[in-house]
């Protein structure tokens, strides 16, 4: 269990850094602790701290809507209520050509029972009928970037070793020491190979 700056003093321990040198190199050691859990942790498997939940209402006639969040990675469920009394019911994910093939865009509106990925968003069909509906969206959002010292999240304080050993990684990469960054990023993407299968069940 660390914060960005315990995580960022021991990684520049591990490269060797004296402390007055700690300071200068400290935006590079926080790039690399971003990297690690931003890219590699959340890039390679959906963690249960990723989850969130978005609700927006429709727009009549409008088919398309943006992802909740600039930092969505993916989407997980989307569920229509009809009403405030309605429940949330989930809709059928089928893909874009599906979608347009089912429900051609030239047709009536009505109640959505399909979506589909369109980009950056999503597209219901049929084209919601009323602005009174309401969209429920299940999601994996990227973490936020950790910038304040004093940050943490659910993977610096669960895998703060792993984290430690990939960014340490990359501090030899950067420094030109491929054989330390080789040997550290083997060993750190074994543990987490490991962490990643034992949370999938």
């Amino acid at each position: 269990m660390a914060n960005l700056e315990e995580l960022r003093g021991i990684v520049l321990d591990n490269l060797e850094r004296s402390v007055a040198d700690a300071k200068l190199q400290a935006a590079n050691a926080d790039r690399w602790i971003n990297h690690v859990v931003r890219k590699i942790f959340c890039t390679r498997h959906n963690w249960d701290a990723m989850e969130a939940t978005y609700s927006i209402n429709t727009v009549a006639s409008q088919d398309i809507y943006a992802f909740p969040s600039p930092d969505t990675k993916d989407i997980k469920q989307v569920a229509l209520r009809t009403g405030s009394g309605a429940p949330y019911l989930p809709l059928r994910e089928e893909s874009e050509d599906q979608v347009d093939q089912d429900f051609p865009i030239s047709g009536t509106t009505g109640i959505p029972v399909a979506w589909a990925r369109s980009g950056a968003a999503i597209r219901l069909r049929p084209m919601p009928a009323s602005s009174s509906y309401r969209v429920r969206a299940r999601v994996w959002d990227y973490p936020a970037k950790l910038v304040d010292p004093s940050s943490t999240n659910y993977w610096t304080n669960q895998h703060d070793d792993i984290i430690e050993t990939l960014a340490t990684a990359l501090g030899y990469r950067w420094l030109g020491d491929f054989e330390r960054y080789n040997a550290l990023w083997t060993l750190g993407m074994k543990e987490l190979g490991d962490r990643v299968e034992d949370d999938a069940k």
